[in-house]
C-alpha cells in the first residue's frame, strides 16, 4: 500500500476517534436568529469526505435539518451534503473541479486536493470582498492566519480551527504505563526525546514479548505517513508541500533555506531510526489499515500506542472505542510549539469558481465557524435522532441507546467542518476538562514560523522540482524509517542525489521568494 493510501486509511480510523474525543471552547454567541424569508431558497453544495459510509437516507435528513436552521438563522440556503469515502473522493472531487462543474464549498489542502494547485488551475476564488461583505467576523477571528491561504496578495480559503502547533507525544496505553510507570519529565525534545524513549521501549518490550513492536510504521508513525520525520518536531518550517527537502528554521530572523539532508538533526534521525528499527522499537516494513487497526484490538495488543499528533495532557484518558475501549495516555509534547503553514494549511475549505451563489456558500461557512448548532449538526448530525443532550450547561451529549459509537449513522469530520472549538463533548470526563479552552490558548499564543503564509511557486523550476520529486519518493522514507544497514552513506547519497537532481539551484529560487515574500510585508 502506497504512503498516501496508509495515510488516508489510518487517518479515517484515528480522526474519528478524534472526534469522538472532540472539545467545545466557549460557546461562541449564536447569531440572532431572522425571519424565516418567503424569497426561494438558494443551493449551496458542501463537499466533503466521510469516515465512514453514510447512507443517503442520513444525509438527505440532516441536510433538511440544516436547511432548516439557516433559515432561521437568516440565510435562505438550502444546504445539499456530498460526502464521499476516501476510496473515491479524490478522482471524484477532481473530476468536479477539473470539468468545471457547477460546485461551492470544497475542502482542500497541501496533502488532498491539493490548495495551491486548485488555485493556479482557477478551480476557486479570491474571497477578500466576499469576507468583507458577507463574514467579518471571520476577518477577525483569524487575523494571525490569513496569510496560509493568501496567494498573489489575495485570499482564496478559510481555514478550519483546530489545534494548529504539531502537536506530537507518544500516546502510550494506559494498561502499559501502569504497568511500566514513566517520568514524563525525563523525555526531552526533539531527537533528545526520542533516545530517551529508547530504554523505556526496550524494558517495555523485554517484559512484553507478545508485542510486534513498540509503536507501529517505522519511526514515522502510521505507516510512514507522519510522526518524528516531520520537521516541525526538530523547530523548523518545510516551505514546499509534502516531504520536499527545503526546510527553514522557525525562529531564524534570515529565513535562510536549507537543504533538509544538510539541516542539523536529518543525519540524528537516521540513526535513531536506524536503532528504533532493530530494537524493534518500530516495525521495519508498513502494516495496512486493516492490519493495524487488528493490531491494536488484539488481545493482548500487538502495540503499546502510537506516536501521533495528540495534545498531551490535554485530554483525560478515557476508553477509546475503536481499540477495544483500550485507554491511552500522553504526557509529553516532543515538537516545537509554533504556528506553521502546513500545521493550518493542513484543513481548508474553498469555495469553487463556478459556484451559482458564492455570498450564500460564504454566508454558510461563516456559521460552521462561528455557530456551534449548525456545527455540530452538520457535524454529528441531527439532536433527538443522532445524539441526544445529556447537560446543555457542559455542551455534553451522547448518542442513542443501541448506536454502534464505532461507526453511527451520520458522522463527519469535524476538522472539515469549520471550527473544532465548537464541538460538543461525547464523554462526560471530556465535558468537566473542557481540553479545548486549552487548546485555543496554544493556538492564540503559539509563535509563528518566520516564514508563516509564504506560499512557493513552483513555476520557474518545474523542471528540478519534478527529478527531485523522483529522489524524495525513492529514498526519503527508507532513511527516516530506519529502513537503510547505513543511515550515514545513504543520508550522504540523498543528499549527492537531491543536488545532482537541481536542488541548489530550487533551494536558490526559493531563498528569492522568500526575500521578495519578506520584503513585500
Amino acid at each position: 500500500m502506497s504512503r498516501k493510501n496508509m495515510h488516508f486509511g489510518l487517518m479515517s480510523a484515528l480522526v474519528v476517534l478524534s472526534l469522538l474525543l472532540s472539545a467545545c471552547a466557549p460557546a461562541t454567541a449564536t447569531p440572532t436568529e431572522a425571519p424565516a424569508t418567503t424569497a426561494p431558497a438558494v443551493e449551496v453544495t458542501l463537499y466533503t469526505v466521510a469516515p465512514s459510509p453514510i447512507k443517503e437516507a442520513d444525509v438527505e435528513r440532516v441536510q433538511e435539518a440544516v436547511s432548516a436552521m439557516l433559515k432561521q438563522k437568516g440565510v435562505n440556503v438550502d444546504l445539499k451534503i456530498v460526502a464521499y469515502d476516501w476510496g473515491s473522493a479524490g478522482d471524484k472531487i477532481n473530476a468536479t473541479l477539473s470539468t468545471g462543474e457547477p460546485c461551492d464549498l470544497m475542502f482542500t489542502s497541501p496533502w488532498f486536493n491539493s490548495f495551491t494547485e486548485g488555485v493556479s488551475k482557477g478551480y476557486y476564488m479570491p474571497l477578500d470582498d466576499l469576507l468583507a461583505s458577507e463574514a467579518p467576523e471571520l476577518l477577525t477571528k483569524y487575523a494571525k492566519v490569513w496569510d496560509v491561504a493568501t496567494v498573489g496578495g489575495k485570499i482564496y480559503a478559510v481555514p478550519n480551527q483546530q489545534i494548529w502547533p504539531r502537536a506530537y507525544t507518544f500516546y502510550i496505553g494506559t494498561d502499559i504505563l501502569d504497568k511500566y510507570p514513566i517520568d514524563w519529565d525525563t523525555i526531552g525534545n526533539g531527537i533528545q526525546g526520542l533516545k530517551d524513549m529508547l530504554p523505556y521501549a526496550k524494558t517495555v518490550l523485554a517484559g512484553e514479548p507478545e508485542l510486534t513492536a513498540f509503536i507501529p510504521g517505522g519511526v514515522s508513525g502510521l505507516g510512514g505517513s507522519g510522526g518524528p520525520n516531520e520537521s516541525e518536531v526538530f523547530g523548523y518550517s518545510r516551505v514546499v508541500g509534502g516531504f520536499a527537502p527545503f526546510v527553514v528554521k522557525y525562529d531564524d530572523p534570515a529565513m535562510k533555506v536549507v537543504l533538509e539532508p544538510e539541516a542539523p538533526y536529518f543525519l540524528e534521525l537516521a540513526q535513531v531510526a536506524r536503532e528504533y528499527t532493530l530494537n524493534k522499537i518500530t516495525l521495519s516494513s508498513d502494516l495496512t489499515p486493516d492490519e493495524l487497526m487488528a493490531a491494536f484490538k488484539a488481545t493482548p495488543p500487538k502495540f503499546v500506542g502510537e506516536f501521533w499528533m495528540f495534545a498531551p495532557g490535554m485530554w483525560p484518558p478515557i476508553p477509546q472505542p475503536y481499540y477495544n475501549n483500550r485507554v491511552f495516555d500522553g504526557k509529553r509534547w516532543l515538537g516545537a510549539n509554533f504556528l506553521d503553514t502546513s500545521g493550518i494549511q493542513a484543513t481548508m475549505t474553498a469555495i469553487c469558481s463556478t459556484s451559482p451563489h458564492p455570498a450564500e456558500a460564504l454566508q454558510v461557512l461563516n456559521l460552521l465557524h462561528t455557530d456551534a448548532e449548525i456545527h455540530n449538526t452538520v457535524t454529528f448530525g441531527v439532536e433527538g435522532q443522532d445524539w441526544l443532550w445529556v447537560d446543555k450547561a457542559t455542551k455534553e451529549i451522547k448518542y442513542p441507546e443501541g448506536t454502534d459509537v464505532a461507526q453511527p449513522p451520520y458522522l463527519l469530520y469535524d476538522w472539515m467542518m469549520g471550527d473544532t472549538f465548537l464541538n460538543y463533548y461525547l464523554n462526560h470526563e471530556m465535558a468537566l476538562a473542557d481540553p479545548n479552552k486549552a487548546a485555543a490558548e496554544i493556538n492564540n499564543t503559539a509563535p509563528a514560523s518566520a516564514v508563516l503564509g509564504f506560499v512557493f511557486d513552483p513555476t520557474p523550476v518545474s523542471a528540478e522540482m519534478a527529478q527531485i520529486s523522483a529522489v524524495v519518493t525513492e529514498e526519503y522514507m527508507p532513511i527516516v524509517t530506519g529502513r537503510v544497514e547505513n543511515p550515514e552513506e545513504m543520508v550522504a547519497k540523498y543528499l549527492r542525489d537531491l543536488k545532482a537532481a537541481g536542488a541548489d539551484t530550487v533551494l536558490a529560487e526559493i531563498q528569492r521568494q522568500i526575500d521578495a515574500w519578506a520584503a513585500a510585508k
